[in-house]
């Protein structure tokens, strides 16, 4: 350095030089500081200038962003831009992401599946695991929302007309036929199955004994055990007004009994098929 100045005072050859030796006498800090991390407590060295850095690494500052959850913050604010939206649906046009959302749509509805079986288990009070609780409490809100979308499904009057030729076309068909047979056989040959008719049989004894009236004379019996004993093969005893019907409710009387196929007796079920009957 040559000291071409007046007085001889020059110490530094140029301006960089002087403003780096007065930013040293200014530094708060050491050029480099040995700190703890926060999260795993190892030593690390803070080259920084501010010395403002407390994890050792990037996975450390992640595993703070997860735990205080700034991170959930960060990601609901960005998913509001048009930016991710954007993005999110180039990323859905892709191979990439029609692949994944099929992944993730065939792993949703077998967990559904079976939470839906943990749901008849504790129906039945069968004994659940602590897993199968988890998982039926983290898919009970898809269980929800699917018998919603289904009952306004079967609900609609088309739905319910274009259900009625479907049914008539299975029952009436052969093969179906045979079919049922064989699992109504299996069926109430199991206890399941026993406890159910009898239920059924039992309620029907009570109802028709609840629609005896008091008044009835021993002639009028007789008159009707007799219509029981002569009713012909292929037909049933049915009451002309109903026993449970919608509107009124008939009495288990001779006059209120007649024989029908065991066609028009299914088919007519709760009504009154003499349309001459009316009631107030």
């Amino acid at each position: 350095m040559i000291d071409n100045t007046k007085n001889k005072v020059k110490k530094y050859c140029s301006r960089k030089c002087k403003n780096k030796f007065e930013n040293k006498k200014k530094r708060k800090h050491k050029d480099i500081e040995i700190k703890n991390c926060e999260i795993c407590k190892n030593k690390f060295k803070d080259t920084s200038k501010a010395k403002t850095k407390k994890y050792c690494s990037r996975k450390c500052c992640l595993i703070f962003w997860r735990v205080s959850g700034k991170r959930k913050e960060a990601l609901k604010r960005y998913r509001q831009t048009k930016h991710c939206k954007e993005q999110q649906k180039k990323y859905a046009q892709s191979k990439k992401g029609k692949l994944q959302k099929s992944k993730y749509t065939k792993k949703l509805w077998i967990n559904i599946k079976n939470a839906r079986k943990v749901f008849y288990k504790i129906i039945k009070n069968k004994i659940v695991s602590v897993d199968e609780l988890d998982l039926f409490s983290r898919y009970h809100s898809y269980l929800v929302s699917i018998s919603k979308q289904q009952r306004k499904y079967r609900s609609n009057p088309k739905v319910l007309a274009r259900k009625k030729i479907s049914d008539k076309k299975y029952y009436n068909n052969p093969v179906n036929k045979i079919k049922i047979k064989e699992y109504r056989k299996k069926y109430f040959s199991t206890p399941e199955g026993k406890a159910k008719q009898n239920a059924k049989t039992n309620k029907r004894r009570a109802m028709r004994f609840n629609a005896y009236p008091k008044w009835l004379k021993e002639n009028q019996i007789k008159k009707i055990n007799k219509f029981y004993k002569d009713c012909p093969k292929g037909y049933h005893v049915d009451h002309i007004i109903p026993l449970q019907g919608k509107n009124v409710c008939g009495l288990h009387v001779d006059w209120n009994l007649q024989y029908l196929t065991a066609k028009q007796n299914i088919s007519k079920g709760n009504k009154i098929l003499d349309k001459s009957i009316t009631w107030n």
